[in-house]
């Protein structure tokens, strides 16, 4: 045994009691890892600062000495701490502490789990699980005196477990990192526990950017991330097998937009995949809903769209005596009731766009117009020295008649006590997401969606990357990893399970799994 466990056996006694009479527990083969958590240092101009490796608890204690391996180090930290928070709830995957090979956290951000090929990570979008920034601040590598500040970790909160904050033993940052972590991994519950407190009502699958083209693999347009085009379509055909499986409970499956790669326009092959891909759909023994991203208007134009197998308005809900929320014809959106006292929405991201449009249009030389105004650059899908880079032409927005056909859906919902679940293939919430795959106009999405109490959730896809984030009155915006960019032996698709008091995504692969209470009281911030 270290001296540093010596030093803490005290501690994980404390901790344990207090977990054992917390409504909060630790998953099962994870209760040993904060035993042996110890700061080390790689010496001062190591840049990487080591990370964090949970079944040995490594945690950098200084900063670099140059700004640019500090700041490298810095966002590893970062990265690895909202890793713990995810892990404290990964489930059983997660190997006991005892006689095991260390588990690592590689630059990629995967998680790496003994004896098996990369596991995917939890989403980075964890971070805003909490109201609470916490301001880490190292010791300096050269003088030993407390130093610059890390960015605020919003995942992190101050109040501390009891009977774990006030031991003499630690001191600086190791303490601060450690009460941080115990801190992380106590307060995330377990959802085992959760999803016995009350009755599941129904359930329903979620998958983004499939993205399929009969093509070998390659990258995107930075050439920065692998792009799996061929191998899309079989994740699609391993998740409606899963889905398939599940309980008599699943009701629909919300296909998030982007379901075959532009590259298929340039070979001449859109119909051909999109074919294919519709086929593969039919597998479902449930409703499929439909999206429309980007890549849907870089195969197709709008009107091949409204009468495509992609138009799924046929699936609407119409509300008796309120003309006012059936929806125009001048955009793809629609609502129906899942199950009672729930509505789905599904928006037209692109209702503002160039993309799929007739270039004679008025409505093209508006859209045209708008893109001009916020973007000068001669690429028009580069955000380049933009102050708004999602003003880009593979991004769209919303009109303002769409909005209003929005309010008067959420006012219905207001006022017949409905939960409300909004699809749309781009974000609108910047925590969840890249600022550059935002709508064009998401602020004026959000005032719609903030002046009613009727909305729990906001779905998206287009990042790739995934996020989520809780917003100040308590929607929950979740922007679902990418198929394109899943590797072989990943995945990426989900099933939310719904219940009275809240909805559990469990996810697949790369998506993470989260639970989503709902506000329990007007005017109640998450």
């Amino acid at each position: 045994m270290t001296k540093w466990d010596e030093k803490d056996s005290a501690l994980a006694d404390s901790r344990d009691k207090h977990w054992k009479s917390s409504r909060y527990k630790l998953t099962p083969g994870f209760e040993g890892c904060v035993g042996s958590l110890r700061p080390f240092s790689s010496g001062p101009d190591d840049p990487g600062g080591g990370g964090i490796a949970v079944l040995r608890g490594r945690l950098p204690r200084h900063l670099p000495a140059s700004p640019e391996a500090r700041h490298t180090s810095s966002c590893r930290a970062q990265n690895c701490l909202s890793k713990i928070l995810a892990a404290s709830w990964a489930g059983p995957q997660i190997p006991s502490p005892r006689g095991k090979r260390r588990q690592t956290w590689p630059a990629g951000g995967r998680i790496i789990r003994p004896g098996t090929s990369n596991s995917p990570a939890m989403s980075f979008g964890d971070r805003a699980s909490f109201d609470q920034p916490c301001d880490f601040r190292y010791c300096s590598a050269s003088s030993g005196s407390q130093g610059e500040p890390l960015s605020p970790l919003r995942s992190m909160v101050a109040r501390l477990p009891s009977g774990l904050s006030g031991r003499a033993s630690l001191r600086g940052p190791e303490r601060v990192y450690l009460d941080t972590c115990l801190e992380v991994m106590d307060d995330k519950p377990n959802p085992d526990t959760l999803s016995e407190s009350s009755e599941r009502l129904f359930s329903f699958g979620v998958i983004a950017d499939i993205q399929y083209a009969d093509l070998e693999d390659g990258y995107n347009f930075q050439g920065n991330r692998r792009r799996y085009y061929r191998h899309s379509l079989l994740h699609l055909q391993e998740a409606i097998e899963d889905w398939n499986n599940e309980s008599s409970t699943l009701c629909c499956v919300l296909q998030l937009g982007d379901v075959i790669d532009g590259y298929n326009a340039q070979y001449k092959t859109s119909e051909k995949s999109l074919e294919l891909v519709m086929n593969t759909f039919k597998k479902l023994k449930v409703p499929v809903h439909h999206t429309w991203g980007n890549h849907e208007f870089y195969n197709f134009s709008r009107d091949y769209l409204t009468n495509s197998k992609l138009n799924t308005k046929f699936l609407e809900a119409h509300i008796v005596h309120h003309p006012e929320t059936v929806p125009s014809e001048n955009y793809y959106a629609y609502h129906f009731v899942p199950f009672p006292k729930f509505r789905f929405i599904l928006l037209d991201a692109y209702d503002l766009s160039v993309l799929g449009m007739d270039q004679s249009s008025p409505k093209y030389q508006q859209c045209m117009k708008m893109l001009r105004e916020h973007n000068p650059n001669t690429e028009l899908n580069s955000p380049q020295g933009l102050s708004e880079p999602q003003f880009v032409q593979f991004n769209g927005g919303f009109s303002q008649e769409q909005l209003n056909w929005l309010n008067e859906v959420l006012t219905f919902s207001d006022t017949n006590q409905e939960k409300v679940v909004i699809v749309s293939h781009l974000p609108i919430f910047s925590e969840s997401s890249d600022d550059v795959c935002l709508a064009w106009n998401y602020r004026d999405a959000l005032a719609v969606i903030w002046s009613h109490e009727c909305v729990v959730c906001f779905l998206a896809g287009h990042t790739h990357d995934g996020g989520y984030s809780a917003d100040p009155f308590g929607v929950h915006h979740v922007s679902l990893e990418g198929v394109i960019e899943t590797a072989p032996d990943s995945q990426a698709f989900g099933t939310v399970h719904v219940y009275p008091d809240k909805m559990m995504l469990e996810g697949r692969g790369r998506v993470p799994d989260r639970i989503m209470n709902y506000k329990k009281e007007k005017g109640f911030h998450c």
